[in-house]
């Protein structure tokens, strides 16, 4: 029924067939009904064998851990979840929902990287090209009016050894600030938390909407990945917490360093009027138009300043390059 892992698949593959299927149950259809229409498209050929799976016997979310590799054990856990209460076309609706919020997170990060990478990129360039390029050619011209080309301490940067100080250097930084991993170091503490507790409460919200209780939805999400050690550490407690018979916005109180306190009194407030689902629901979208909004403001703010440190950079590589032919120039003539 199962495949092993080396023909496991990318989860991005799994992600557009749970979109889609979250598309197509929303239209009405069954689930095997959306899995055959999939199956029909070029694009989400893997629907074939998770319709084949189901077929014969595995549930869903089996087929979805033996076919893929999970990138997101919430999204899995919501599905499971769905399943064991009978409610399998709503989880995947919420499951659907959770994702594209994560892909659209995906793309706003990659905005907010996208000027620090340009300036990054713009700055190797014009670093190299003096090293490389301008420096030697001076050097070059210098040398061949059998004039001397180290009356200035700018081209000692066209010596040998800088060149094989600098292409580790361009390796290093470029490494850092393209690969997807490392490049997220850049982004502020605060967005990260905001994304934390945001992923917190839509799978939460998720779970809920698919029968789980609380504390096993706290429980299943204290033993998933998560974004952080911080997020980990701080849903574990939720859980222990809960299980002694504590309320959610007790547990969080106790633990207030991490929950801010917005977020504390709205979920005790849906305690108070037994509305919990409804108060997560009100605290993730929340906390959506909040990251929105710090998103837009970042950006704007790091338009601002990559256009001023490009600048800056520019008159940098210009003076470094004028300055020392004026200085020879000034030199040679005796002025």
């Amino acid at each position: 029924m199962g495949t092993g892992s080396a023909s496991r698949t990318r989860w991005s593959e799994a992600e557009a067939i749970i979109t889609g299927l979250a598309d197509l149950v929303g239209a009405g259809f069954s689930l095997n009904q959306s899995i055959e229409i999939l199956g029909k498209d070029s694009k989400q050929r893997a629907a074939v064998n998770l319709r084949r799976d189901l077929l014969n016997g595995s549930t869903f979310s089996e087929s979805l851990r033996n076919r893929f590799y999970i990138g997101d054990q919430a999204v899995l856990a919501q599905l499971e979840a769905g399943e064991k209460a009978g409610n399998i076309v709503t989880a995947i609706r919420e499951a659907g929902a959770m994702i594209r919020a994560q892909q659209s997170l995906r793309v706003q990060v990659g905005e907010l990287l996208f000027y620090p990478r340009l300036v990054t990129l713009c700055v190797v360039f014009l670093i190299n090209s003096l090293v490389f390029l301008f420096i030697p050619a001076m050097q070059k011209l210098f040398n061949s009016l059998s004039l001397s080309a180290s009356t200035n301490q700018m081209w000692v940067l066209g010596e040998s050894w800088a060149g094989w100080v600098l292409l580790p250097l361009n390796a290093l930084i470029l490494t850092f600030v393209f690969n997807p991993k490392l490049s997220r170091l850049l982004v502020p503490l605060g967005l990260k938390r905001s994304q934390e507790l945001s992923w917190f409460f839509t799978s939460l919200e998720g779970l809920l909407s698919a029968g789980v209780t609380l504390s096993k939805a706290i429980d299943t999400l204290a033993h998933v990945s998560a974004y952080s050690p911080a997020l980990f550490k701080s849903v574990y407690r939720l859980s222990s917490k809960l299980s002694s018979g504590s309320r959610l916005s007790e547990a969080m109180a106790e633990d207030s360093k991490y929950w801010t306190y917005t977020c504390i009194v709205r979920i005790g407030t849906a305690e108070a009027a037994g509305q919990l689902r409804e108060g997560v629901t009100a605290v993730a979208d929340n906390l959506k138009q909040q990251k929105a909004r710090s998103m837009a403001s970042m950006l704007h703010a790091l338009r601002v300043a990559s256009i001023v440190g490009l600048g800056l950079v520019v008159y940098a590589v210009t003076y470094s390059v004028y300055r020392p032919l004026m200085d020879t120039i000034t030199q040679l003539s005796g002025l």
